[in-house]
């Protein structure tokens, strides 16, 4: 099983499982791999308190809305650290506007960290290939 977190934004509409399936499709595993610990708009309590047993986080900050620059700075600055805490775990940012804040922001800040996949959305950006080939791994 893949302990899996997902953290949307305030907006999210997408269930856990639309996500999962998404992740399912595009990586070839089957979405009754994944097993959710908590889905909750924002890092919340919750999550701090899940997120050292989870093999994978996924964050779905989906785009523009009052305040959500700085909203979604705060939530990748803490997914960064996480990550980094966390070497043999992996990070999805799951939509572009989410990894281009995460790109111009912090990636400079945060160096080059393997395990937060920030081209996931991207075809071209061979990322799909290392999410699949880690979640075969865990699964």
């Amino acid at each position: 099983m893949i302990k899996t977190i997902i953290i949307t934004d305030p907006m999210g509409d997408e269930t856990s499982q639309e996500i999962v399936e998404q992740l399912a499709k595009s990586t070839k595993i089957k979405p009754e791999q994944f097993q959710i610990l908590c889905h909750t708009q924002g890092v919340t309590e919750e999550v701090e308190g899940k997120s050292s047993h989870a093999d994978l986080l996924v964050i779905d900050y989906g785009g523009m809305m009052p305040g959500s620059s700085d909203m979604v700075s705060s939530q990748i600055r803490w997914v960064c650290n996480w990550a980094r805490e966390h070497p043999g775990k992996l990070a999805i940012l799951f939509t572009m506007y989410t990894a281009d804040i995460y790109i111009d922001e912090f990636e400079e800040q945060f160096g080059d960290c393997d395990n937060i996949i920030a081209r996931y959305c991207d075809p071209y950006s061979g990322e799909i290939k290392k999410v699949s080939a880690w979640l075969k791994a865990l699964g």
